[in-house]
């Protein structure tokens, strides 16, 4: 996804003092327009179901700490040796092991390490921890009161390649303990101006909202897979993953427990070249998703036939999303997977693609969109029959890189947050984020413009535009999903040991919606909605290296102290400010 800020700690590791210059290379496509936005903070990458193991790669040394409120935007996934954040940046250095620790207010505090046992042509085994945690104060802006926003994440990820003649073997695990609260407005004092005797069917162990609400959800994953390397004749690929979900606390307080999820898949994809420039292939993959809750439980098999060519100035492909589902939903569902880049005239090209199919709104993946989803129930799976997008991008100019798009995504059951409360006599909600499915489309604009000078500068500016309307009737839908998104960024090393990064982050165009429900009265059901403050976020910081094994990093965030809520009652970190130290070895 598009850069995005992310208020939960993120320490990159240990870099060399001077990164060598990259060569002049063609502009590569990296355009994901609609997003599933959580309104965070930082850079974020999209996702796949099981990603490749990525090597790391050489980067400078910073730090991304601001609003903690908002989830980690990644899973355990696959991957040697990545600096602490999973799916941000790797561990700058393939040769170093690194330790990072780093402290701030709000009891903010962030710890990783990575360590490459071994490193060859043929075998790379690495294994890394991280933690991130917050116990701090924020106020809400409803009112005047106070909350303890509690956070303690812990990550452990073990990684292992083997590379034989022909193909490459990889295995890997992790797991993920989350430990929070939901520290959210609660919204029964809203239902209290409508319907005062509600305070007559609450417990009084609920009446103080004191009840448990620390959650730990728990997340594993064990992947493995091997693949060919590239050759004339026959590529290939072939994976088999689990990731399991299981939280502590269910949706209402009377909830004992979570919903567990087990989630089993498998890829499978083939690649035949023929000719100079041509290809066929053919991918294959199943999802198996077994619950806690057997009525849950569902099977999807998605098929992807596809023609490939690629030219110097050409590539472009043809296929079909083909998905059959068991227990969920309609049967088949058919999508288009066409893509075309044409590099028309030098340094400039054209692209466009119109793709779509089936997406899974599994516990694990809503729990990257926001870790206070619903932890008791699935969200509904979402049909995308079509997502266009066209575009012109250019490096003609040195030094720059200019990307321009628009295009338009209709989804079925596409999903959009809200906040809910349900109480019954005796039966009460925890403050969670819900997602009610609706059939929407969205037009979408933007650009994204890049700037590289040596490897003393590097900036850029984008702005994404994505407004989400009902599909069948009129209106845009309320969200906190924003309608314009700018996201300014500079990096500088002003000196061989000092360097500085200036990220500002603006978002507008956001609401909420919140619903109630009771049977004290049943006419007295209703919901509220509104605007939500605009999101004006300004990153500072600075890295001193005292070598190559030793450097200190400190990073403000949200410097002019900027008072907005995540979601509905639940308030970002106002000014904070992390110092820490990292260590290459």
């Amino acid at each position: 996804m598009k850069k995005m800020y992310v208020f939960v700690a993120l320490l990159s590791t240990c870099s060399i003092a001077s990164a060598q210059e990259n060569k002049e290379e063609s502009l590569k496509r990296e355009v994901t327009i609609e997003k599933e936005f959580t309104p965070i903070v930082n850079d974020a990458s999209k996702i796949n179901t099981l990603p490749e193991i990525d090597n790391p790669v050489v980067t400078k040394p910073s730090i991304r700490y601001s609003d903690w409120a908002v989830p980690m935007t990644t899973g355990p996934i696959l991957q040697i040796l990545p600096s602490g954040n999973f799916g941000m940046q790797p561990a700058v250095n393939p040769k170093q092991s690194y330790i990072n620790l780093a402290m701030g207010n709000y009891l903010n505090a962030a710890a990783n390490a990575g360590f490459r046992i071994f490193d060859s042509e043929t075998d790379q085994l690495g294994v890394w921890y991280q933690h991130s945690s917050t116990n701090g104060k924020l106020k809400y802006l409803e009112n005047d009161k106070k909350v303890t926003q509690r956070r303690n994440d812990n990550i452990l990820n073990l990684s292992y390649k083997h590379t034989f003649e022909k193909l490459s073997w990889k295995i890997g695990g992790a797991y993920r303990s989350n430990a929070f609260n939901y520290y959210g407005m609660p919204l029964i004092p809203e239902i209290m101006d409508i319907i005062p005797e509600i305070m007559d069917i609450i417990p009084e162990s609920m009446k103080t909202f004191k009840m448990t609400n620390q959650q730990r959800v728990q997340q594993y994953s064990l992947h493995t897979g091997i693949e060919s390397k590239d050759n004339e004749k026959l590529n290939y690929d072939l994976s088999v993953g689990y990731n399991g979900y299981k939280s502590r606390l269910g949706f209402l307080y009377e909830d004992k427990n979570g919903l567990t999820e087990n989630h089993i898949e498998t890829r499978f994809n083939l690649s035949a070249p023929f000719g100079k420039y041509y290809a066929i292939g053919l991918g294959v993959g199943m999802d198996n998703l077994i619950y806690s809750q057997d009525q849950y439980n569902y099977t999807v098999i998605r098929l992807n036939p596809n023609f490939n060519i690629t030219k110097n100035n050409l590539k472009f492909r043809a296929g079909i999303n083909v998905d059959i589902s068991f227990n969920d939903g309609t049967t088949f569902r058919f999508a288009p997977d066409l893509n075309l880049e044409w590099e028309f005239e030098k340094s400039f090209f054209l692209f466009t693609s119109l793709e779509g199919g089936k997406e899974l709104n599994t516990m694990n993946k809503m729990s990257v969109r926001s870790i206070y989803a619903d932890p008791s129930r699935p969200a509904t799976n979402s049909y995308t029959p079509a997502d266009w997008t066209f575009g012109l991008r250019t490096n003609y100019l040195a030094n720059f890189n200019v990307n321009l798009y628009t295009g338009i995504k209709t989804t079925t059951d596409a999903l959009f947050d809200y906040r809910t409360l349900i109480a019954y006599d005796g039966v009460l909600s925890r403050d969670v984020i819900s997602f009610f499915a609706m059939d929407a489309y969205a037009w979408k604009v933007g650009f994204d413009i890049n700037y590289k000078y040596k490897d003393r500068v590097k900036a850029q500016i984008n702005w994404a535009h994505n407004e989400w309307h009902y599909r069948h009737g009129k209106g845009k839908i309320r969200t906190a999903l924003p309608v314009n998104e700018w996201n300014l960024g500079l990096d500088v090393n002003a000196t061989k040991h000092l360097a500085f990064d200036l990220d500002i982050y603006l978002a507008n165009g956001r609401e909420y919606r919140n619903t109630i429900e009771t049977d004290m009265k049943p006419d007295a059901d209703f919901f509220s909605f509104g605007k939500m403050k605009n999101i004006f976020n300004v990153n500072l910081g600075a890295t001193y290296r005292f070598n190559d094994s030793v450097h200190l990093l400190v990073q403000a965030n949200n410097i002019f102290a900027q008072h907005y809520n995540l979601y509905y009652g639940m308030p970002a970190q106002r000014f904070n400010i992390m110092a820490g130290v990292g260590v290459c070895f």
